[in-house]
């Protein structure tokens, strides 16, 4: 996260977390753009975060409704996150909202 807040994950298989690197010790946010290749039916955990030591983060979603991804052949969705404290994120966690989804 030191080098970029904007990232696109092409599924070619089934995603089951997603690991943060070099996160920040204040506050950022980031977005990632998931495809799914021309395959589909890949299932993908956006609300599964861990941190370099594979600890937990947890992700808070608008009434605690966690999204389901887009698993339709070639289509992407949108999703940001906020971090308000990077230094304890596995105990404050990060915000997740949907920026779009069934882009195609």
């Amino acid at each position: 996260m030191s080098n970029a807040q904007s990232f696109i994950c092409t599924a070619t298989e089934a995603i089951t977390e997603f690991q943060l690197l070099n996160i920040p010790v204040d506050s950022t946010s980031f977005t990632i753009r998931v495809d799914q290749d021309t395959t589909g039916s890949w299932g993908v955990g956006i609300d599964t975060f861990k941190n370099l030591g594979g600890n937990t983060i947890p992700v808070y979603w608008p009434g605690a409704v966690v999204p389901i991804v887009t698993t339709t052949a070639s289509k992407s969705d949108v999703y940001s996150f906020k971090i308000f404290n990077g230094s304890s994120i596995t105990s404050v966690g990060m915000y997740g909202v949907i920026g779009g989804q069934n882009y195609g």
